[in-house]
């Protein structure tokens, strides 16, 4: 889902597994898009929740998809 950001500033991404929280920390300029993949982790019982960050190409790409 897009969301404007205010520039030079950081912002946490986060989500939450059953293991524990997982954060994103990103500093943001101005006139540049950030694109952030959720992805499962796979545990001993159960999978958990992770996120990166992705480059603007694979991100725009995986939008059009």
């Amino acid at each position: 889902m897009p969301a404007k950001c205010s520039p030079n500033t950081e912002h946490k991404i986060s989500t939450e597994s059953e293991f524990s929280p997982n954060n994103l920390l990103v500093k943001t300029e101005n006139d540049k898009n950030y694109f952030v993949s959720q992805y499962i982790k796979m545990g001993v019982f159960v999978g958990g929740a992770g996120v990166e960050l992705v480059d603007e190409k694979k991100g725009k790409k995986n939008l059009k998809n």
